[in-house]
């Protein structure tokens, strides 16, 4: 492993593991990842490029905001190391190849969706639909080589060499599995729509008992009343009623 490219690709995995620290907080929001520039979420002072340098400055800061000293969660620091970890390790493993930058960009997109979905039960598109189109690409680049590459191999004879039928039959297993995700995604937003619409005829139907009972509250309430009141009109009528000695 060569020192020279080992070391650059483990700041590149930093770097990009400090980007992926903005996305993860920005995307949810529907925030644009470029602009602007990364500021304090309390203080909102920008942070300047010496603040921003990926694990260094946080443990030059131990961890606060420079300007009004608010704590920065340890999140940002393990992200960053995790993703040079990652990164380096791919190095290690694959050299420097096609399959390095494979799985790199995957790692990079699954640690994006992991700690997403931790923190907010989301999975944004904007980190989905690129690792979709980017696995479609590189089944051609790389060609995956697993139990279903396998099975289509033996069932499906193309008339092409032995590479090109490989990376053919690796993007139609890519294909397949880009195909049952997009189903399976659709399935559960129709599922969600279905819940919101039950949830807010639920709603309605509870406003609507609620609104009933009320009405019928309020209608026991004023007969109630208006008893109460010809009660008390009787009571005066009987009083202002003039005795038999006062006719005498």
């Amino acid at each position: 492993m060569d020192p020279f490219y080992a070391s650059s690709i483990l700041f590149l995995g930093l770097s990009f593991g400090s980007f992926l620290n903005v996305c993860i907080y920005r995307l949810p929001l529907g925030l644009s990842v470029v602009t602007p520039r990364s500021q304090c979420p309390r203080c909102k002072h920008l942070i300047a490029f010496y603040d921003n340098m990926p694990v260094i400055s946080w443990l030059i800061l131990r961890g606060r905001c420079r300007q009004c000293k608010t704590r920065i969660s340890p999140r940002y620091l393990f992200i960053e190391l995790l993703t040079g970890a990652l990164f380096l390790g791919c190095y290690a493993y694959f050299g420097l190849t096609l399959a390095t930058f494979k799985y790199c960009a995957f790692g990079f997109l699954i640690l994006g969706l992991i700690f997403t979905d931790a923190e907010t039960k989301l999975l944004p598109d904007k980190l989905t639909l690129p690792g979709l189109a980017l696995g479609i690409i590189f089944s051609l680049l790389v060609p995956v080589n697993d139990l279903a590459s396998q099975f289509l191999s033996g069932v499906v004879n193309l008339p092409f060499s032995a590479d090109v039928s490989t990376r053919l039959l690796s993007l139609l297993d890519s294909l397949l599995g880009a195909a049952l995700g997009v189903a399976a995604a659709a399935a559960q937003d129709t599922g969600a729509k279905q819940d919101m619409k039950d949830a807010g005829q639920d709603t309605k139907d509870a406003a609507k008992d609620t609104g009933k009972a009320t009405k019928k509250t309020a209608k026991k309430a004023t007969n109630k009343a208006a008893k109460k009141t010809k009660q008390g009109a009787n009571k005066v009528d009987d009083k202002t009623k003039p005795s038999p000695s006062d006719n005498k």
